[in-house]
């Protein structure tokens, strides 16, 4: 594990310069916590995206709530298409129906991981991007450390994709574990 501060930059001056910690964070071949001011006493959010390789993090996020006696929310975002793909929204719609269904199963494997780990711990998925729905819920219930699978994308996928991991460290109002499998 590395633990790195992190300082509020501007967005121009992170342009210029970068983030020493979201450096770390891109090229540490190990779990990383950025560790920030926040609270201290509010849950613990565990982002999955249901991968296979989101579920150490969920699972470290379950025995640190463990630990420090707080709720574990483990949440999941569905991104809805882009407009690009919604020119030619027939092919792709979702109507209300589908998005029910999306979410329905996104509760039940998230009930079962958490059922696995032997736990209690609550299922929210949200409809938006991955880093609003997170960050804007770790603002929500104020939460002590949101705890996030870091891929390791390689660079030309990172600036296709984005990095979700990334942008939760950046904009959170708490600490955040980027863990590597």
């Amino acid at each position: 594990l590395i633990v790195v501060g992190t300082a509020h930059k501007g967005a121009v001056a992170r342009l210029l310069i970068g983030s020493t910690s979201e450096r770390v964070l891109r090229h540490a071949s190990c779990s990383v916590l950025v560790a920030r001011p926040g609270p201290t006493a509010g849950p613990v959010i565990a982002a999955t995206d249901l991968s296979r390789s989101a579920k150490p993090a969920v699972a470290a996020a379950y025995h640190e709530a463990k630990r420090r006696g707080v709720e574990l929310i483990v949440v999941h975002a569905i991104e809805m298409p882009s407009s690009i793909i919604t020119a030619i929204e027939p092919l792709f719609a979702v109507d209300d129906a589908a998005l029910a269904s999306l979410q329905q199963t996104a509760e039940s494997l998230i009930g079962a991981q958490l059922e696995q780990l032997g736990g209690s711990g609550s299922a929210k998925v949200i409809i938006a991007p991955p880093v609003n729905a997170v960050v804007a819920l770790a603002k929500e219930v104020a939460a002590s450390l949101v705890v996030v699978a870091a891929h390791g994308h390689t660079a030309l996928e990172r600036i296709a994709l984005g990095s979700v991991a990334e942008g939760i460290a950046r904009r959170a109002p708490c600490s955040v574990l980027a863990v590597r499998a």
